[in-house]
């Protein structure tokens, strides 16, 4: 089980956005007529929008058809991408967390106490096992030992370890760089070594974190500071081409290097800036979003990054459209044993697709040559590896362009380049995974997984990386491999180390050739003996202690076991699978495991009774609480699994009736067309069957289970339709449609007090991202206030303060505590996840007692965090409810409403009182029926209020009814 293979989800075309006609809105100075108006333009464009995604197309694609497309594996960010659209334009504006991070932390160095209240904090809670995907490392140049090592998280900032040797080491964060922030390369100036420069974005991934340039540290690593990288004349403007855009700016930059120009006696910088697209249309040739690829090219700086220039020779000029030049977009920079600067090239498939392969040098910075025998054919992105004694000879490690015979090249040169007799290409890794083609170690993925390096002592040893570590001892000519992924398919007969599938990073200890630091989608390992590694299963170790940089989608908590206050909690992530926690210490803490490949949602019983895990699409599975850790696959009961749904598939769970709603949806093969439904699932017996209805305009989003009244789900559409369902059961619901003003994607509803306060938040950019209605939908009240455009992920109100909201966004946690108000005030915690993306929340009433709560997060590249909800005092009780009303009079029962009582905070229940006896105790509505009455006799009435902290109410005025004969 813990390894089990799943097939990927079938891709879902997003088409047809139900329009309601009217609906209320409390706090617009519109009127309802011109509100409900352009609510209805701006559903049409976003249905336009989402019918033009590429997901619906390539969610259901493998690994191996993605990669013949040009595509990258990290279908996560694309269903992201298309989620969190602006719906007006169908752009992404990833600029504007980044305008805002700058901002934030412009006023966070303004203030003297920043953070929020030091007795209540957010707290990591890891997992400090694992580690998240790895790109740059660094040994410290300036430690004498060659023990310091910095290491770059894909989205986890920048980390340090202090003595990478020692298997109890840790990591710890450096200041400055923010989390969120993909850190791709670092380089030291050789000229001074505590001078350091490292750059952001990852190309390779379409930007599941987009970079935010270049910073630098003038003291070994310490302390960081923002570059500004201005870009050249022709690179700085938004262009429009029949309605494909493509935005100016640095978002990805592939590699940096620092390097010693000799004959200009100074050290001159020279960045690769990349571009890539971002959205697709729905035919896959035609993309119509485009980061930073007229702004892309070789950028170099003279003076220390306080100023670039892009080199627009005319050998790395590319025909973009009628006369309109674009740059090749450098990927990787080496240099050689001579101080030759040499350069590598990636294609962009649909806009740039003779661009990759290319190979250029320089002596002097200014004047570039490109090699005779480029470009290498068939190849798209080109690393590069020198030599350390023969400037002559290099090797290419090269990535199959579309439609190539071969997915992935080795090549080693003995004159520069200069001539086809001289290249040799070599042979190739055979993985020992039976399910890895002979002629392709990355598994598809060259485009994502591909690394090189030669030993810099003995330019004979070879190491690539693609799904697994390679070595070769005779220039490539033999290779064995050195690493493995898992002992499944008999792997376990292979005496090699286990180490994380997918390395993007090799790199020597100084001094001793034989030891490496690896970058993995797992983190960073120590090879601590590469010359045995072809037999030694200890050879290679994990050094991911404290390297809390795992990128995780949904978290949850509760008691393992009933009537068990202990706690469980788990969380499903890109890459690293389903991670769990059992009886959690204080602190950051080691996970399990639980199952592996790419982890999805995931449910905690706050009953203690089950585990809900899933993988990618609808496998979904159950483990029974108490859990003692065990993978044994006795221990999972398997609920469904079906390729349907998203990647990351939206569904919910109801610990009342231990019943599980999921997204079902499918496509039609012939036009991409979306079936939307609705899985239900009995988690006890696991019986299980659709639901749909014409309601179910598109694929639900959001799901959440009423916590008051039994069997009723609330359900959230990804074109802002929202519908209730009630009487629930395998198969079955009763549907009503809710009347929105919502434009976009739901991505969370949550209930307050009652079935009638609901909370929404929107995925989008450039929309009203927090809604809340008081009575059940009927009238919607925008809750934006002042948070900046930034996209919501997910929203929990504090039951003993309901003024008190947060919000888990795209840039950190954020709260308000004026959520009663027309425009509440947002701000953002800080602490360690406040600058990156926060995934989900969940809550735990331990014992049902909202007075001893737990609050988890999840971040992606940041682990877990949890905290909890405090009461702030309150004292002042709820009004007495009014306008008493009697109905529906019989012998024994009589129907009674009332007028809700207001509290500064909450009112959260009702008890109503008959001849000063207590009949009905505990109620959330406004209404209630009571039975057990005497015929013929005469009852004098009474309601009143409490609030969460138990103020009650003044009885209400008497109402004196008598019952019939």
């Amino acid at each position: 089980m813990k390894n089990k293979a799943y097939p990927y989800v079938l891709g879902i075309c997003l088409l047809c956005v139900s329009v309601f006609s009217t609906f209320k809105i409390s706090n617009d100075r519109e009127t309802g007529n011109e509100v409900a108006a352009k609510t209805s333009r701006l559903r049409q464009q976003h249905a336009k929008h989402l019918e033009n995604s590429s997901f619906k197309e390539t969610k259901h694609l493998s690994k191996q058809e993605l990669k013949e497309l040009r595509l990258p594996p990290d279908r996560y960010a694309e269903q992201l991408r298309e989620l969190t659209m602006n719906p007006a334009t169908g752009k992404l504006e990833p600029e504007e967390v980044t305008k805002l991070q700058q901002r934030l932390e412009k006023e966070l160095r303004q203030k003297k106490a920043p953070g929020d209240d030091p007795n209540n904090p957010w707290i990591e809670r890891g997992p400090n096992n694992v580690g998240g995907r790895t790109r740059a490392l660094l040994f410290d140049p300036n430690d004498t030992t060659n023990r310091r090592v910095f290491s770059g998280g894909v989205s986890g900032g920048l980390w340090v370890n202090e003595d990478i040797t020692s298997v109890d080491s840790e990591w710890n964060r450096v200041e400055g760089v923010a989390s969120n922030l993909n850190v791709t390369s670092i380089t030291v100036d050789p000229r001074d070594s505590n001078i350091w420069y490292l750059a952001t974005g990852e190309q390779y991934t379409q930007g599941t974190v987009v970079g935010n340039g270049v910073y630098k540290s003038i003291d070994g690593g310490t302390t960081w500071t923002p570059l500004n990288v201005s870009l050249s004349e022709t690179g700085n403007t938004d262009l429009e081409f029949n309605g494909r855009f493509f935005l100016s700016g640095v978002y990805f930059i592939n590699k940096i290097i620092a390097w010693n120009n000799i004959e200009k006696n100074r050290t001159e910088l020279f960045i690769g800036v990349g571009g890539q697209l971002n959205v697709y249309e729905g035919r896959l040739n035609d993309p119509f979003q485009i980061l930073g690829l007229q702004s892309a090219g070789l950028y170099k700086s003279i003076d220390g990054g306080d100023n670039w220039d892009r080199i627009e020779s005319d050998i790395f000029k590319l025909d973009f459209f009628d006369g309109t030049f674009i740059s090749y977009i450098p990927n990787d920079f080496e240099i050689g044993a001579d101080n030759k600067l040499w350069m590598s090239t990636i294609g962009q498939q649909f806009y740039n697709p003779n661009g990759g392969g290319r190979i250029f040098s320089t002596t002097n910075g200014d004047n570039w040559t490109e090699a005779s025998v480029s470009p290498l054919l068939n190849i798209d992105r080109l690393e590069l590896e020198t030599s350390s004694t023969n400037p002559n000879k290099l090797y290419a490690l090269g990535e199959g362009s579309f439609g190539a015979p071969e997915p992935v090249a080795i090549f080693v040169t003995t004159d520069g380049f200069n001539s086809q007799e001289n290249l040799i290409k070599t042979a190739l890794p055979n993985d020992a995974n039976p399910r890895i083609e002979a002629n392709d170690f990355t598994r598809g993925q060259g485009g994502y997984n591909l690394t090189i390096e030669a030993d810099p002592t003995n330019d004979a040893i070879l190491y690539v990386g693609g799904i697994n570590l390679f070595s070769s001892i005779d220039n490539g000519a033999h290779w064995e491999q050195i690493s493995k992924e898992s002992n499944s398919l008999e792997l376990d007969k292979l005496p090699v180390s286990l180490v994380h599938a997918d390395h993007h990073a090799i790199t020597f200890r100084p001094g001793n050739s034989n030891q490496a630091i690896l970058g993995t989608d797992g983190g960073v390992f120590y090879a601590q003996d590469l010359a045995t590694a072809t037999t030694n299963v200890d050879a290679i170790q994990s050094r991911v202690k404290g390297y809390v940089t795992t990128q995780f989608v949904k978290a949850a908590i509760g008691p393992n076991g009933i009537s068990n206050r202990s706690e469980i909690f788990s969380a499903g992530s890109q890459d690293n699978g389903t991670q769990a926690v059992i009886y959690p210490q204080a602190g950051a803490n080691g996970s399990i495991e639980i199952n592996g490949g790419d982890g999805g949602y995931t449910f905690i019983d706050k009953n203690g009774e089950y585990l809900i895990l899933t993988t990618p699409a609808n496998f979904i599975y159950r483990v029974d609480l108490p859990w003692n850790g065990s993978t044994d696959d006795s221990v999972y009961t398997t609920l469904l699994e079906e390729v349907s749904g998203d990647f990351v598939n939206p569904m919910g769970y109801d610990d009342k009736a231990n019943f599980l709603l999921t997204n079902s949806s499918t496509r039609n093969p012939d036009d991409f067309s979306i079936i939307p439904s609705i899985k239900t699932i009995d988690v006890v017996s696991t019986a299980n069957q659709n639901i749909t209805n014409d309601l179910l305009t598109n694929s639900p989003t959001a799901f959440i289970a009423s916590p008051y009244s039994d069997n009723t789900w609330l359900v959230g559409l990804k074109d802002g339709a929202m519908v209730r369902l009630s009487n629930v059961g395998v198969g079955t619901a009763n549907w009503t449609g809710i009347n929105t003003p919502f434009t976009g994607s739901v991505s969370s509803i949550r209930y307050g007090a009652s079935d009638n306060d609901v909370l929404v938040t929107i995925h989008n950019y450039g929309v009203v991202s927090v809604w809340a209605s008081s009575d059940a939908g009927v009238t919607w009240v925008n809750k934006e206030g002042d948070l900046p455009n930034i996209p919501v992920r997910d929203i929990l109100q504090n039951p003993l303060d309901r003024r008190e909201v947060i919000i888990a966004t795209q840039l950190g946690v954020w709260k308000t505590i004026n959520f009663d108000s027309d425009s509440p005030n947002w701000t953002r915690s800080q602490n360690g996840m406040s600058d990156v993306s926060v995934t989900s929340f969940d809550y735990w009433a331990k014992g049902g007692s909202d007075y001893d709560n737990v609050i988890i997060a999840s971040t992606y590249g940041r682990g877990v965090f949890t905290g909890s909800f405090t009461s702030n005092p309150d004292d002042q009780a709820p009004t007495a409810p009014t306008n008493l009303i009697a109905s529906n009079i019989t012998q024994t029962t009589v129907d009674l409403s009332w007028t809700a009582s207001q509290d500064n905070v909450a009112v959260t229940r009702y008890d109503v009182v008959a001849n000063g006896n207590i009949v009905v105790y505990g109620i959330n509505e406004t209404n209630t029926t009571i039975t057990g009455l005497a015929p013929n006799t005469q009852y004098d009435l009474a309601v009143y209020a409490y609030d969460a902290v138990s103020n009650a109410s003044e009885y209400s005025e008497t109402l004196t009814i008598t019952t019939l004969t």
